[in-house]
């Protein structure tokens, strides 16, 4: 597999950035974007370590920017940076993934990306915005107001990273297979 994505990279790295960009754009359930399956197939599958911290990245950046641009109300504000380092902690997480991508493995690290992305950019929504009380209550009752948004999230992370994974499986299934029938084995 691995070698497959080596001879085609810059297609695949363009075409993740390419879907992240489209994904969020198109429209869709609040939180259900290609973001942490993006960051989690970088992870296992992209060589450089730098260019898999990147891919995601640029992808969220770029959607951003045109989001921005595009959109009256769409906010680009203080909690993007911290979505950005979070997607990157994410990345740097999932890079166990290289050792073996698996079903299961590839399941515990869409759960554990969601929940990180959950615990860490609403701590940041809470401790930032003045929307929540600065006690332990107002941070249970951010939390608890963003459970329907984890849910949309934590179903877009499981069908994104199995679209991708699943993609990218089948393709290299294929393409090693007729390899094997053009070499004659």
């Amino acid at each position: 597999m691995k070698e497959f994505l080596q001879k085609n990279r810059t297609i695949t790295v363009l075409f993740l950035i390419i879907f992240a960009l489209i994904s969020r754009l198109a429209p869709h359930p609040a939180n259900v974007t290609p973001l942490t399956a993006i960051a989690l197939f970088s992870a296992a599958y992209i060589g450089r370590k730098s260019i898999a911290m990147l891919v995601p990245i640029a992808g969220f950046f770029i959607s951003d920017m045109v989001l921005s641009q595009t959109i009256s109300g769409y906010n680009y504000g203080i909690i993007n940076p911290i979505m950005y380092g979070t997607i990157l902690l994410i990345t740097a997480f999932a890079f166990f993934l290289r050792k073996r991508v698996t079903p299961l493995r590839t399941l515990s690290a869409v759960l554990g990306s969601s929940l990180l992305f959950f615990l860490i950019t609403n701590f940041a929504v809470w401790f930032i915005w003045d929307m929540y009380p600065k006690n332990i209550s107002g941070l249970i009752s951010c939390y608890i107001a963003a459970v329907p948004f984890f849910r949309n999230m934590l179903a877009g992370d499981i069908f994104y990273t199995g679209l991708l994974f699943g993609a990218f499986a089948m393709v290299t299934h294929y393409s090693e297979a007729d390899s094997t029938v053009q070499n004659g084995a």
